[in-house]
């Protein structure tokens, strides 16, 4: 197994939007929870874009995202759904992301203090479908998924704050992923196959002369 860390980008990987009309990919902060004395539309949601670099081939055993609290102001328990974007509309968070797919991930944000971190279930089931094509979409490493916390609940009216990239690019959301890429046997009498591979575990039968050559990532057999 290996696990492989992505972290935001830029200062459009990450936004938060507030009631029907309101975005915002530029502020030096993150908002989660509901707005104190709007009514319950003015709640606000997250997004997250990373750019992945994973093999299609790669089983995901795990994946979390941490995020760090900049600001807490009233003790409050916020409920969450997580879905992903579908790749086509992965670019770059300037408009509130539409075409949510995969089973939501129940995400409960409990009541924290300022500084504190909090990491995500684990959303690898989403993470898995996308970079599989299996809702359709055709993954190449290096593609960009976004992750969109959707407000379900909160238990009181509280803005709380995460930190985004613009107030502190060291602690906006890391998405930390282990997974395992092996490749127990491979077969083929001759010319040469090259395998995508963050991590290659080649077994080679028959073929005294056979060599096998890794650069960035790429297991090269011939």
């Amino acid at each position: 197994m290996a696990t492989f860390q992505y972290n935001i980008a830029t200062g459009t990987d990450d936004a938060f939007s507030s009631g029907a009309a309101v975005f915002n990919n530029s502020y030096s902060w993150l908002g989660f929870g509901t707005e104190p004395g709007k009514p319950p539309q003015e709640t606000m949601n997250f997004y997250v874009r990373f750019a992945i670099n994973l093999s299609p081939d790669v089983t995901i055993c795990e994946a979390k995202i941490t995020f760090t609290c900049q600001q807490s102001s009233v003790a409050s328990t916020h409920n969450y759904n997580a879905q992903i974007v579908n790749l086509q509309n992965a670019g770059p968070l300037t408009a509130r992301p539409t075409d949510l797919t995969g089973t939501p991930v129940v995400c409960t944000i409990p009541d924290i203090s300022t500084e504190d971190t909090w990491q995500t279930p684990d959303v690898k089931s989403l993470l898995q479908t996308w970079i599989s094509g299996i809702g359709g979409d055709t993954y190449s490493p290096g593609d960009h998924i976004v992750f969109c916390f959707l407000h379900q609940t909160s238990d009181a009216f509280a803005i709380e704050k995460w930190y985004s990239y613009e107030g502190n690019p060291s602690k906006a959301a890391v998405l930390d992923v282990t997974f395992t890429d092996e490749i127990a046997s491979y077969h083929r009498t001759s010319g040469s196959v090259s395998l995508h591979s963050s991590t290659a575990n080649v077994q080679i039968a028959g073929n005294a002369n056979a060599q096998v050559a890794i650069h960035d990532g790429r297991a090269t057999i011939t």
